[in-house]
């Protein structure tokens, strides 16, 4: 028997990164005008910024070739004389295993740094024609990049082959060829592109701490005005690209058996089964988002009065909460897969039994079998799915990745809400 068994893991780039950020709050800020004579002009402007910024790349170029070939046939027994001729070839196997899994990113920020603390601004007291301004603006954001570009060739091919034997001109008893069979499989798994990204968890404030504005007893003819203002942003923007091109080939043989021109016995020629498989699994580009920062935006608490005669007084407020989302998947996969089973092409003539017991041809075949599997789940996408985890997940352990495609399919449902 022969047999030969390739396994080949590749895991690159896997940029599985957790990242874990605690941002403070911000204080609240207190601004005050007041005091101030005729005709002056008072301007006090506080402003603070708070960005916190996560960026993730992977890129990949992987190409596999593997062959794996075994063979116990193409045995000869020619011109033997004198007794019986057999040639028995065993069991011929060439397994070929490949395994690609590249490019994952995932990203906690535990924060969002939400403007929620409120402040005081007071512009009071100041003189006539005085022209009096006060701005208190916090603007905050968190933004998470995640991108992956990965380029996977595969070109494997397995071959076993134990038939191909010939038995000629051999005199004297019977001729027998028998093949135990052949079995040449692959199995190609590629596992790229993963982006999981969370941000905040409810952690924002419920603004119990109110924004207050005064605007009061200034001179006549004086101008006042009060700005408030506060962002908060929060953007995740998710990318992946993947190519895969497979070319997965197996071959199986045990037939191609030649027996002619024996003389003397019973000539026969016995084909084992031959099996020719092939499965392949592609699994790219998924992108998981969830934002839950908990930003509510302050109470806000105005006062203008007691301003003099032809006074100016206003008060301006555009606090401002945002979340954006962006996801973005290209895949382009090609699957070239062929499985070639052969049992058969035997070929018994010109055989002659024995002059007084006569002799019999048996030819005399096992069956052949060949089949090809591929299964593509590529670009998938979802924003705040009831579970957080990467869908895929291998156990790197030496030269070997353990990777199983069913328990990727059952973390797929969970993740996003399906089944499978």
């Amino acid at each position: 028997m022969t047999s030969l068994t390739k396994k080949i893991a590749t895991g690159l780039a896997t940029g599985a990164l957790l990242l874990n950020m605690f941002v403070p709050m911000a204080s609240a800020e207190t601004i005050t005008v007041t005091g101030n004579g005729e005709s002056s002009t008072n301007t006090a402007a506080v402003g603070s910024t708070s960005t916190t910024s996560v960026s993730q790349n992977n890129t990949s170029n992987i190409q596999n070739n593997v062959s794996g070939s075994a063979n116990s046939g193409g045995n000869t027994a020619v011109s033997n004389t004198g007794g019986n001729t057999a040639i028995d070839a065993g069991t011929a196997t060439a397994n070929n295993t490949v395994t690609t899994v590249a490019n994952s990113n995932t990203a906690n920020v535990a924060n969002c740094n939400c403007n929620n603390n409120g402040g005081s601004v007071a512009i009071t007291g100041n003189g006539e024609f005085s022209n009096n301004t006060a701005s208190l603006g916090n603007n905050n954001s968190v933004s998470v990049g995640q991108s992956n570009s990965a380029d996977v060739t595969n070109n494997v091919s397995s071959n076993a082959n134990s038939g191909g034997n010939v038995a000629s001109g051999n005199t004297g008893g019977s001729t027998v060829i028998h093949t135990s069979g052949a079995n040449a499989s692959n199995n190609v798994t590629t596992a790229v592109n993963s982006n999981v990204a969370s941000v905040g968890g409810g952690t924002g404030t419920t603004g119990s701490t109110p924004t207050s504005v005064v605007i009061a007893g200034n001179g006549e003819l004086s101008t006042n005005t009060a700005a408030v203002g506060g962002d908060n942003a929060t953007t995740i923007d998710q990318s992946n690209g993947a190519q895969i091109s497979n070319n997965v080939n197996s071959t199986a043989n045990s037939g191609d058996n030649v027996a002619v021109s024996n003389t003397g016995g019973t000539t026969a020629i016995d084909a084992g089964p031959a099996n020719a498989s092939n499965t392949v699994n592609n699994l790219a580009n998924f992108n998981a988002a969830s934002s839950d920062c908990g930003c509510v935006g302050t109470d806000l608490s105005v006062l203008i009065g007691g301003n003099g005669e032809f006074s100016h007084n206003t008060v301006a407020a555009d606090p401002s909460n945002a979340t954006s989302f962006s996801q973005g998947n290209l895949a382009d996969l090609g699957n070239c897969v062929t499985a070639d089973a052969n049992s058969g092409a035997n070929v018994g003539s010109g055989n002659t039994g024995d002059w007084l017991t006569g002799g019999n041809t048996v030819i005399d075949t096992h069956g052949a079998t060949q089949g090809s599997t591929v299964n593509n789940s590529a670009n998938v996408n979802t924003v705040n799915p009831s579970t957080l985890t990467l869908p895929f997940n291998v156990t790197v352990g030496g030269n070997q990745v353990s990777f199983n495609f069913n328990s990727f399919l059952a973390a797929c449902a969970a993740l996003f809400g399906g089944t499978v």
